[in-house]
């Protein structure tokens, strides 16, 4: 684990940004400042994403490719699961990181969660994510269960660990810091789209340890998170609060069917009712919103017990080859 990662083994960036365009701009600077010195970028975006890529001058040097639009609607989906599977199938890397368009990673970021594929047993890694002020890795490693509830995974300092996964315990995979083998991660399906805005990457998780694969967590693969953005409009507030409740439905039925799933729905509840509350007091929606949104929640859920779950099939080759981006 602490050898030199050899400059041979290439690496994919996959990016996904939807109405945020600074952002994807802060996070792209990072992305030149990578040290690794085989790697891609692959950014699935909207068309303000687009525009900010053509800004600076990068499109030639990375893959671009549209956000997925919603059969049904017409419109941009907004199934982010769906966005990443399609930044995997254009990835043509051995090694494929996500990140968030929010996120600002440290140079050697890429380079660090590559070297811990260098041992052959593990099969996914993760970073820290730093808080929006830098002071502290926020929340830091942790587990994820069964009812998608993380506790804490200790750490030693600096040192690199290897955690193998177990049925309903696995390593917590944050957005903005993970990166995995193209090669497992493809034959898996890569993310379940049932889950558009919220837990694809836990229920992932937990689909790499039902096969007991090892995942390694690496202190020093750092990325700091975003300052937050102003608060969604009402409409898009409504869409991703329904959204977060169906996301759990659905984690529940695929990993938890034989669990009471009231610990989970409660503690979902009371995170959606403290962030209403904080926006609420910060005058970014009205006092009767509270109530009408955690209806939309509790709407969300029963959805969630209900929509489909299709089988996720393999993920195919790159349509194009690996693409070096100059750092």
């Amino acid at each position: 684990m602490t050898a030199a990662v050899p400059a041979a083994v290439t690496a994919s960036v996959v990016v996904v940004s939807r109405g945020r365009p600074a952002a994807l701009t802060r996070c792209l600077a990072t992305l030149r400042l990578q040290d690794h010195p085989a790697t891609e970028i692959v950014v699935v975006a909207c068309p303000a994403g687009a525009a900010a890529v053509a800004a600076l001058g990068l499109e030639s040097y990375l893959k671009l490719r549209p956000l997925p639009r919603d059969p049904l609607t017409g419109g941009l989906s907004d199934s982010l699961a769906h966005a990443r599977n399609l930044g995997l199938q254009e990835a043509a890397g051995e090694i494929v990181a996500f990140t968030a368009d929010d996120a600002m990673a440290e140079p050697p970021w890429l380079g660090r969660l590559v070297a811990a594929f260098m041992d052959s047993q593990v099969e996914a890694a993760t970073g820290m994510v730093r808080a929006p002020d830098g002071l502290g890795p926020e929340p830091g490693a942790a587990w994820v269960d069964a009812l998608g509830q993380v506790r804490p995974l200790e750490t030693e300092g600096t040192m690199v660990s290897l955690h193998q996964g177990a049925p309903g315990s696995a390593v917590h995979l944050p957005a903005a810091s993970m990166a995995f083998r193209r090669e497992t991660l493809a034959a898996m399906g890569g993310f379940d789209p049932a889950f558009r805005v919220a837990m694809g990457g836990r229920d992932l998780a937990l689909r790499l340890a039902a096969q007991e694969l090892v995942t390694a967590v690496l202190p020093l693969a750092q990325a700091q998170q975003g300052a937050p953005a102003p608060s969604n409009p009402p409409r898009d507030l409504r869409a991703e609060i329904f959204e977060r409740g169906a996301a759990l439905g659905i984690f529940l039925r695929k990993h938890a069917a034989r669990r009471d799933p009231a610990e989970a729905e409660a503690a979902l509840q009371a995170a959606q009712r403290r962030r209403l509350i904080r926006a609420m007091v910060a005058g970014e929606i009205m006092p009767g919103d509270v109530d009408r949104l955690l209806a939309l929640l509790a709407a969300g859920l029963t959805e969630g017990r209900a929509r489909e779950i299709a089988p996720l099939l393999p993920v195919g080759p790159p349509s194009e080859p690996f693409r070096p981006f100059p750092g």
